[in-house]
């Protein structure tokens, strides 16, 4: 008889553990099809407002620094 008591509560307590974590794991995949369903969805509007500017003159002066810069040597002779 006290066997069957502690079997009942286990279970008792397996069902509530269970029932949470079920709970937790729809609260979460809700959250992360939501999110992908509002990443899938694009704003025509936003995507004409903002075209891109591009400013040549720093692009070249982006180029020059990083392709004709004298590197300095190190002289590691002592």
């Amino acid at each position: 008889m006290n066997k069957a008591k502690k079997l009942d509560r286990f279970y008792l307590y397996m069902l509530v553990v269970v029932l949470v974590l079920s709970g937790l794991v729809v609260v979460t995949l809700r959250g992360i099809i939501g999110a992908i369903t509002t990443a899938r969805e694009i704003d025509p509007e936003l995507l004409e407002a903002s075209t891109p500017r591009l400013e040549s003159s720093l692009l070249d002066r982006a180029y020059k620094f990083i392709y004709e810069k004298n590197p300095q040597r190190l002289d590691l002779r002592q």
